[in-house]
């Protein structure tokens, strides 16, 4: 004792070498045991996404179904509103004329003719009169834009 003062001496562990890399090795892999590192598969997110049957691969392909479908349609005196897949078909006009070779101004135009065509597909009723005729000029519209993405010299912005 000095000056009132106790001093106590505990004994203190001290693990062994061997101890000391198997804890460093233990830090080191837990991470990647339990998810935190690299995922083992790249991509590993788009291999679980499906894409549905009637997705077209193209463009021109989604332009192609969209007119066959509504061509079915108006043989069978059927209102395509009804059509689920008709409506995603419309739906992804956007998406595919921006994955394509269209110019900036053709894909506006694409853009806009996709605006006017989605309307008039998902309203109640066969397509006849008025309503055909608009519908009509739309897919016309893509049809050319069709041409369009094909050619890399076609009219439009660079």
């Amino acid at each position: 004792m000095m000056n009132g003062v106790h001093f106590r001496v505990a004994a203190v562990s001290v693990l062994p070498r061997r101890m000391w890399w198997r804890l460093s090795l233990l830090v080191l892999v837990s991470p990647l045991v339990s998810g935190c590192g690299p995922s083992a598969l790249e991509g590993e997110e788009e291999a679980h996404h499906e894409f549905p049957p009637h997705r077209p691969r193209s463009y021109e392909q989604l332009v192609s179904d969209i007119e066959q479908r509504v061509t079915r349609h108006q043989a069978a005196g059927t209102a395509p509103g009804d059509d689920s897949e008709l409506q995603d078909l419309a739906g992804w006009i956007p998406e595919f004329a921006a994955d394509s070779e269209l110019k900036r101004q053709d894909f506006d135009r694409a853009v806009r003719l996709a605006r006017q065509l989605q309307p008039e597909l998902a309203g109640g009723g066969v397509l006849s009169g008025d309503r055909a005729e608009r519908v009509g000029k739309s897919l016309q519209g893509l049809r050319e834009l069709v041409l369009s993405s094909r050619d890399p010299n076609a009219r439009g912005e660079p």
